[in-house]
Formats: structure tokens, C-alpha cells, sequence
């Protein structure tokens, strides 16, 4: 949705101002918002940019070990490209700010608009309060006794913190989190940015929640410990994969290397990585397959065990390079999103960032023709409340369904 809005005035009418010029000449500069950007190479110019960080850790260690601290490393910026134009990923989550700027920001929220130096409106009141307006539900019941349930305006959740009027939004992109909150009837804002890829999302509400406890004068709750009890929750951590995990029934583990097609992703070949019992032979006839099963322990250190089935494919994504399909029992499999980041080390020219590790996979003979396709969960990240896809087959209970080719 943030992407389409800021991509496709641009598209459609070449001959206007692109969306990211558009929000600097009405928004920021009005505002005086002179560290706020979408150009990363004017941020970084400045020598003020701060490095995303993220945690080598293996995809193995994250399940057994959640808050596992890992190996802290920079990640590079997402989205380099387009300067002051911007690009097809600024309305997604592209403003580049500083704790000053934001401060401005939320200060223009409270007064519905209005800069604060010279008394200005730079966004109509009317603006403000549509956007701040809950449409749908977005969550039904509330995480804990002293919050409730959210709503969703234009951008900006609608709820309530221990009684008090809250409207936010929070985001996060690979490196950067920032959750910006604001209490109207109390004349009340809170700006939270973390530069931690991995923990950033709960520093930020323990920290927002200890804030608002102090701020509001009411008695500090512990937020830090309620936060790592949900990170610690049902399923967490997982155990591990049983020494005598049934290998897969819808068909040989090698025969479900090849391609996999889905209309709205692109179509994926899996590799053989580890073929436990094989002596180190992997069974990919093509030879882009060969070349990923051969760079994979250089790009992807610590990625594959050579004792588990696991297949791998190329991806084409912003924030990630890989997919790897981990055998956990029969035609089940766990689903970890990676990135090989460039150190600079020509001993250690690669590390892995694990960006997502909730996907399982499943195979199953529900593509046309009896052949074997691969079912996703996991993947959407819907949120609170949005019931799974339910079904009688793997292909109708799949968040996405790939079929084989």
C-alpha cells in the first residue's frame, strides 16, 4: 500500500514533481525539518547516518535461542538509489530523521498541523483528525488489561495506554525501527528510533511504556519483562529437530529440487545443499544449482548443516538474496529468508543475516497433473486476529502456494 501510494503519482503523471520532492518542498521544509530526507546520500553526506545493525546468528540458533545475542554487525542501507526523488520504496518507510526533527514532527501533530515556531498551518487541521480516525480493526482484543483493542485510521493506529487517548504508527525496515506515538488529550508525544534490526521493535515498547509511565505519573509497569514473556511464548523455543525426523513421503528428498511457480512471486529454484548420507554429492543437474550448492558455504557461512536436508534458492528481493528450506519432519520444512552482506574481509569476505525466520513449507501433490508444489506459512505476518487459511489440503490451508513445474 506505501508503496503504490508514493510510486504512482511519479508513474502516472512524469511531468509533476516526484512524491519525495513533492513531501519536501510542502512538509519538511515548511516544518523546518532540516535533518528529515529521503535521500540517503544526503543523509549520509552529512556524516551523522547512523548503521542499521543486525546479529550474525544462524537460523538453527534463533529457533533454539530467540534472545540470543549473536554477533553484532552493520547492515548497508535498503534503499540507496534515487537521491532527492526518491524511489518506488520512499512512501514504504524512506524518511531518513534524527530525534530533533521528530520532535518537530510530533509537536505539528498535537497543534493539528500548525508550525510550532511561527504559528503556521502546513497540514490542515482536517487532515490531521481524517487520518487519526479508526476504520478498520486492526486488532480486537487487547495484548494486556491496561491497553485495548486498535483500530486503524490513514496511517495511524487508534487506541488507548492505561486509560489516555493513543494514536501511532510504528515500522520498521532491515536495520531501523521508529515508532512515533503521540496522547492528544494529553498534549503528549513520544518518539522511539532504534538502530537494531534484530531486538529494535521490543526496545522500543519497553521503552515507550516506561516513558508514558513516567511522563502520565503513574506507577511503572514492567514492560521489559511483559515484552520477552510474549518473545518467549508458546512454540519458543522451538525444539529441535528430532535425530529420527521421518524423511519426506510425497516423494524422494532429491526429487524436490526444480522449480516453483507462483503468479504474483517469482518462480524460485530449489537446490539440493545437504544430502545427508551422500557423502557430500549433491544430486542439482542444472548448472545454476551446481554454482549455488558450490558458493553456498563462502556466501552463506553457517547457514547449512550438513547433517539435515536442506534445500536453497536465489531470490530477488530488497532484503534478502536467499530462501532456505530446512527439513524438520516428513514433507515439512522451516523457511529462514537470508542476505549475504560483503564485509570488506577478504578472509571472512561474507556474513548471513537471517531477515525472516517464521516461514514453514510443506510439500504436497496439489499442483495440476499430480505434481508436487510447496505450500508457505508463516510468511504473511497478518497480525493479531487474522485467521490462517484453513482447508482439507496443504494448497488450501497455504498463506502461498508455489506449484512445481
Amino acid at each position: 500500500m506505501y508503496a503504490i501510494i508514493s510510486y504512482l503519482p511519479t508513474a502516472l503523471l512524469p511531468s509533476k514533481i516526484p512524491f519525495a520532492r513533492y513531501v519536501k518542498a510542502n512538509i519538511f521544509d515548511p516544518l523546518g525539518l532540516t535533518s528529515t530526507t529521503y535521500s540517503f546520500d544526503v543523509a549520509n553526506a552529512t556524516g551523522n547516518f547512523a548503521d542499521g545493525m543486525s546479529r550474525q546468528r544462524t537460523p538453527n540458533e534463533i529457533m533454539t535461542n530467540p534472545i540470543g545475542s549473536g554477533i553484532p554487525r552493520p547492515l548497508p542501507y535498503f534503499s540507496q538509489a534515487g537521491g532527492e526523488d526518491g524511489n518506488a520504496l520512499s512512501g514504504a518507510g524512506g524518511v531518513i530523521s534524527n530525534a530533533i526533527d521528530m520532535a518537530k514532527w510530533l509537536q505539528t501533530l498535537l497543534l493539528d498541523g500548525t508550525n510550532l515556531t511561527n504559528n503556521v498551518s502546513v497540514i490542515p487541521p482536517q487532515v490531521i483528525e481524517m487520518v487519526s480516525t479508526g476504520i478498520t480493526v486492526e486488532s480486537g482484543t487487547a495484548l494486556f488489561t491496561e491497553l485495548s483493542p486498535v483500530i486503524y485510521g490513514g496511517g495511524q493506529e487508534c487506541s488507548t495506554y492505561r486509560g489516555h487517548q493513543l494514536v501511532e504508527h510504528d515500522g520498521s525496515v532491515p536495520g531501523f525501527n521508529s515508532e512515533i506515538s503521540r496522547l492528544p488529550s494529553d498534549g503528549l508525544g513520544v518518539a522511539i528510533l532504534t538502530n537494531d534490526d534484530v531486538f529494535g521493535d521490543i526496545f522500543m515498547q519497553a521503552i515507550k511504556g516506561r516513558v508514558l509511565d513516567r511522563a502520565l505519573g503513574l506507577t511503572e509497569i514492567d514492560w521489559d519483562a511483559r515484552i520477552k514473556t510474549i518473545l518467549l511464548g508458546p512454540g519458543s523455543p522451538r525444539p529441535p529437530r528430532s535425530a529420527n525426523a521421518t524423511l519426506p513421503t510425497v516423494a524422494p528428498f532429491v526429487s524436490l529440487a526444480g522449480n516453483y511457480t507462483n503468479p504474483g512471486y517469482q518462480t524460485i529454484e530449489l537446490c539440493v545443499v545437504a544430502n545427508p548420507g551422500s557423502n557430500g554429492t549433491m544430486p542439482n543437474s542444472t548448472e545454476s544449482c551446481k554454482s549455488l550448492a558450490a558458493e553456498a558455504p563462502r556466501t552463506l557461512p553457517g547457514a547449512v548443516d550438513a547433517s539435515v536436508p536442506t534445500l536453497l534458492a536465489h531470490v530477488d528481493s530488497y532484503y534478502t538474496n536467499y530462501l532456505i528450506l530446512t527439513h524438520w519432519s516428513d514433507n515439512v520444512f522451516n523457511i529462514s529468508a537470508l542476505q549475504s552482506v560483503p564485509t570488506g574481509n577478504a578472509s571472512e569476505p561474507f556474513w548471513m543475516h537471517v531477515a525472516d525466520n517464521k516461514g514453514v513449507g510443506e510439500f504436497a501433490r496439489d499442483s495440476p497433473a499430480g505434481r508436487v508444489g510447496l505450500g508457505m506459512t508463516g510468511v504473511w505476518d497478518a497480525g493479531a486476529g487474522v485467521p490462517d487459511p484453513s482447508g482439507n489440503t496443504v494448497h488450501e490451508r497455504a498463506e502461498v502456494w508455489f506449484d512445481g513445474v
